[in-house]
């Protein structure tokens, strides 16, 4: 409850900013691309009872920044984004491959006008598909997963350097719901980090 009040209170105080904005706003538009790395996190997280590792994958989209002010701006952005997990032990591995259209809304603070910037939002996935694949003996299997809700809710925090046109940033993005959708749901949220390189078009 308190995870959705936060999520809800970060919704509504970029509503504000956003309205706040000057009609005449400029927009930058950008690509963004890069790797991620997540894992499960809640409560029932490690139940499986075997090691976790990060799955890794890709992200990639773009996003339009609104200079409200010179030292901060409203981006909200959309992407294409690899999650899930990876559970490893006694030589058999088992990988679950998520993949969501994630689309963040943040407020970016770049201090002094300076190259590094920082930021926080709600970030909104939309499920595109979830997979998972098991790996014993030598024999490899894989399906899709059911009982996986179709958003993800989470709050993304980040930092990053301009470049010119080109950015360089980290982000986390802790999961606030969780996704699993089954008749007795277990406390499952993805979470993760994200490295990412930008271009401004």
């Amino acid at each position: 409850m308190k995870k959705t009040m936060l999520l809800l209170a970060c919704v509504a105080m970029i509503a504000i900013v956003a309205g706040a904005m000057p009609a005449q706003a400029q927009a930058a538009k950008g690509l963004k691309a890069g790797l991620t790395m997540s894992k499960f996190t809640g409560s029932d997280a490690d139940a499986i009872g075997v090691n976790s590792a990060y799955h890794m994958g890709f992200a990639f989209g773009a996003y339009t920044s609104y200079k409200i002010s010179p030292s901060l701006a409203f981006q909200p952005e959309a992407y294409y984004a690899m999650k899930g997990a990876k559970y490893e032990g006694g030589g058999d591995t088992l990988e679950f491959k998520f993949s969501y259209l994630q689309i963040p809304l943040l407020l970016m603070m770049q201090p002094g006008g300076g190259k590094g910037f920082f930021y926080a939002g709600p970030d909104v996935g939309i499920k595109l598909g979830a997979k998972v694949k098991a790996e014993s003996g030598g024999v490899t299997l894989e399906t899709d997963v059911d009982n996986v809700k179709s958003l993800d809710l989470g709050l993304t925090l980040g930092a990053g350097m301009n470049f010119s046109k080109y950015s360089l940033e980290a982000r986390y993005t802790m999961g606030l719901s969780s996704f699993d959708d089954s008749v007795n749901p277990d406390d499952l949220k993805n979470s993760g980090f994200t490295i990412l390189l930008g271009m401004g078009l």
